[in-house]
């Protein structure tokens, strides 16, 4: 049977290479095994599928999961209508069901994209680190053969191309604390495809990773961290341990921490006795968080609106003090009163008095009565006086308008947040989220049983179930593609570190780099010009607190 023309599913499974000849008679079907040629296998009929050959898909065009596994080197893609065939040169065809199977196309195949990774591939060669004559970027650059259109490195080789944001969850939860910065930064960063926070140090931006984290790993999904040196993601890692969440963690990247990391394997999970909550409260705890998290939202966006009409009376009052120096100089202005009508009412009047007056034409009857009915009749008999004398009227009624609807807005949103507790608020709503973060992770995680342990050779071959069990992978950023399998996508990366620049221009330079930690060594890699030519060089550093003196 070719296996290119058709299929032999039998009982559920691709039977093709095996099945030297089959007959169909009375309701079953009669098949010849290759492997014993002189005996017959009766199957119900109803057992046995004969799929002809649909269309063949390029295999450079897309990019193919099956069952959550990335298949590489794939020589031609068959498709069955049920089912598909993968034909790679050298390797065993394989066979998935249809729903098991799930394309990305490949924005390689267009020639901007590809003159674009062609230019990163090339500056990297160019400008990368060489550790013993390899450069490492480039090299990594080199494993790359395809990559999917739905991927960050899609959006910048096609910045033009409309980029799809992920759907930021329902409930976002804050297990690390937060402020109003913060809570925006996470917010945004979860319903972005691409996200930049940065801030001096001391701003929070740990915790605001610690945070996305979280809610990466409560949605199911995974998160690569990653940093220029192993400081900032050790920082990471000693912040997750602190809340007892570091067994979701796998240090990797180099090959000496991934043999640190099989030889730290327990076996087992920490004790989350405590974490646990029955259904109806957790569910009842989620409903408070997500509440508490829209009350806040509200809070801090009339925080914001208060700002922001702080800036519309820097921008009003000016314009509003050389207009009425202009205005008093009139004196035949209109007397009707349009308090009664919005500012925006009132600029509405102003468009279509200036539209009346262009045309010069007199009112019907039906304009009459909209103009009236549209704003009032006070409206409607500013149409008897001049442009020349409405017109700065109705601008004149606008600021005064304006300004009072600001006014009223303000002191509204004054007296909404005057006895409100921001402070406690974040607190409860940081306490009820890790509540909340243990729970869900109590019960995913059936910590009274063994935990599995894996073995070198499961960072290529069994990277999803890897990943299930250890959703954030850390990693310096020139290691992170070699962590696990070189086709293993993650659903989030987070890149943190820190480049600190001379506070000299002159001498040898001179860095302020702000100690986190005493007694426990940081590493650092400064970019020096005084050899050959610009390279990095990597140091540990100490800070021993019992050098530190107070400042006299």
């Amino acid at each position: 049977m070719d296996a290119r023309e058709h299929l032999i599913i039998i009982k559920g499974k691709d039977q093709t290479d095996s099945v030297a000849s089959f007959q169909f008679h009375d309701g079953k079907c009669e098949v010849v095994y290759t492997s014993a040629p002189n005996k017959t296998y009766s199957f119900q009929s109803n057992n046995v599928e004969i799929l002809p050959l649909q269309k063949k898909i390029d295999p450079a065009q897309v990019i193919v999961t099956a069952n959550g596994q990335t298949i590489s080197e794939i020589d031609e893609l068959l498709d069955f209508g049920g089912y598909y065939r993968i034909v790679r040169n050298g390797k065993k065809d394989l066979s998935f069901r249809r729903s098991e199977v799930q394309f990305q196309q490949n924005c390689l195949t267009d020639g901007k994209n590809q003159e674009a990774f062609q230019y990163f591939k090339e500056t990297a060669a160019a400008i990368s680190l060489e550790v013993e004559g390899i450069n490492i970027l480039s090299m990594q650059y080199d494993k790359i053969k395809q990559v999917s259109e739905d991927t960050v490195l899609a959006s910048y080789l096609a910045p033009q191309k409309e980029v799809k944001a992920p759907r930021m969850p329902e409930a976002v939860i804050y297990p690390f604390g937060l402020n109003q910065s913060q809570k925006l930064a996470v917010e945004r960063a979860l319903s972005s495809k691409i996200s930049i926070i940065q801030g001096p140090p001391g701003t929070g931006k740990t915790q605001t990773i610690l945070n996305i984290i979280a809610n990466v790993v409560r949605s199911g999904k995974t998160v690569a961290v990653v940093s220029n040196n192993n400081s900032a993601t050790h920082n990471v890692a000693e912040k997750l341990e602190k809340k007892n969440a570091d067994f979701l963690t796998a240090f990797l990247g180099s090959l000496a921490n991934k043999q640190k990391f099989l030889e730290a394997q327990t076996g087992v999970y920490p004790d989350m006795s405590d974490w646990e909550m029955p259904p109806e409260e957790r569910q009842q705890l989620d409903q408070e968080t997500t509440a508490l998290s829209k009350e806040l939202n509200e809070m801090l966006n009339a925080k914001n609106r208060i700002a922001e009409i702080e800036q519309e009376f820097l921008q009003l009052n000016p314009e509003q003090h050389y207009f009425e120096e202009y205005y008093a100089t009139y004196s035949d202005a209109p007397m009707e009163s349009l308090d009664k009508l919005s500012s925006q009412k009132i600029l509405a009047l102003w468009m279509e008095f200036e539209q009346h007056a262009e045309h010069e034409s007199r009112l019907g009857l039906l304009q009459r009565l909209s103009i009236m009915f549209r704003f009032n009749r006070n409206a409607l008999k500013l149409f008897l006086h001049s442009p020349e004398l409405v017109i700065p009227y109705l601008q004149s009624q606008f600021y005064s308008v304006k300004r009072r609807e600001l006014e009223v807005e303000k002191q509204e949103l004054n007296r909404k947040l005057e006895h409100y507790a921001f402070d406690a608020k974040m607190d409860e709503l940081t306490q009820k989220s890790l509540r909340l973060f243990r729970a869900e992770l109590a019960t995913r995680y059936r910590w009274q049983n063994d935990r599995q342990r894996f073995e070198m050779s499961d960072f290529r071959w069994n990277f999803a179930e890897f990943t299930r069990e250890y959703p954030v992978v850390l990693s310096t950023t020139y290691s992170i593609k070699g962590t696990l399998s070189i086709d293993h996508l993650y659903d989030y990366m987070i890149v943190d570190g820190e480049t600190f620049y001379p506070v000299n221009t002159e001498g040898n330079s001179v860095f302020e780099i702000p100690a986190e930690t005493f007694d426990v060594p940081v590493d650092v890699i400064g970019d020096t010009v005084a050899m050959s030519k610009p390279h990095e060089i990597e140091y540990t550093l100490t800070f021993y607190s019992d050098t530190i003196k107070p400042e006299s």
